[in-house]
């Protein structure tokens, strides 16, 4: 015999469990800062977001406000010349006014670093950010930098 008739549509399932939440947009920053500082152990800042035409000698006129909770992580640099053969440059971010535990340096010949393993800087809504630069050894060759970190 012939196939049946189609029998009526059933009852609508329960709706189903919420997933969790996404990442939040916005929790990379990234840094460009157009003339780094060049002299041996000056500490400069640099605003960890936007442009910087260049660094400041003052930590406090630079610091942006964290606007959430989050968790510092997956820091790296590039400039656009090596320091020196006998010079290094270090970055890191501050979280109001102390280091985060970053430890990214560019090395004589090189022009670029990272550390993507100090994630586990936890970040309060409200703290103040910056970026520190040094130069450590000699004096460092004229150079421009763009950075970048995730605060997730």
């Amino acid at each position: 015999g012939g196939t049946g008739a189609i029998g009526g549509t059933g009852a609508v399932g329960g709706t189903g469990a919420i997933g969790g939440t996404g990442a939040p947009n916005g929790g990379v920053y990234p840094v460009a800062i157009s003339v780094l500082n060049t002299a041996n152990g000056v500490t400069a800042y640099a605003a960890p977001i936007g442009l910087n035409a260049a660094t400041s000698a003052t930590e406090s006129t630079i610091q942006v406000i964290a606007p959430r909770a989050c968790t510092l992580g997956n820091f790296y640099a590039v400039i656009t010349a090596a320091p020196g053969t006998t010079s290094d440059r270090s970055f890191d971010v501050n979280v109001n006014g102390s280091s985060a535990g970053f430890l990214c340096v560019i090395t004589s010949g090189a022009t670029t670093c990272s550390d993507a393993t100090a994630t586990s800087s936890a970040v309060s809504a409200g703290a103040r950010l910056s970026i520190v630069s040094n130069v450590s050894t000699a004096n460092a060759a004229a150079a421009a930098g763009s950075l970048g970190f995730t605060c997730d």
